[in-house]
């Protein structure tokens, strides 16, 4: 739901054999994700949370969504009186909350897969 609002074709049902034919060809893949996307709710993140933890990904990235001005889904939230008056870009910390979320929904979300998925990092289990 969240990839046709993102205008995204990616077919999660292929990424596994993607995934595995890069394995087969001995080299390591990075899964970068977004979460808070507007429009995101709590069973969003579920979904996303289990594709995450499910995958077989050498590394997962994930960053909270980041309104950037100019571009269409930051003139949407804009106009949907979305961001505060005060919005200021900071890539450190959450900067939108979609509708329906809280901020502690977005950290909880992060805390849940980061634990869980710095231990497949290749460097690590090389230790």
């Amino acid at each position: 739901k969240t990839l046709r609002r993102m205008r995204k074709n990616t077919p999660l049902d292929k990424v596994g054999q993607i995934v595995d034919m890069v394995h087969r060809h001995r080299m390591n893949i990075v899964g970068y994700f977004m979460y808070g996307y507007p429009g995101e709710n709590k069973n969003d993140l579920e979904l996303t949370k289990s594709f995450i933890l499910n995958s077989h990904f050498d590394r997962c990235i994930a960053h909270p969504f980041t309104p950037i001005p100019g571009t269409p889904i930051y003139d949407d939230v804009v106009k949907n009186g979305e961001l505060p008056a005060n919005y200021c870009i900071d890539y450190r910390s959450v900067s939108y909350v979609p509708t329906g979320l809280t901020e502690d929904d977005l950290r909880a979300f992060r805390d849940s897969i980061s634990v869980k998925t710095t231990f497949r990092e290749k460097w690590i289990k090389d230790l």
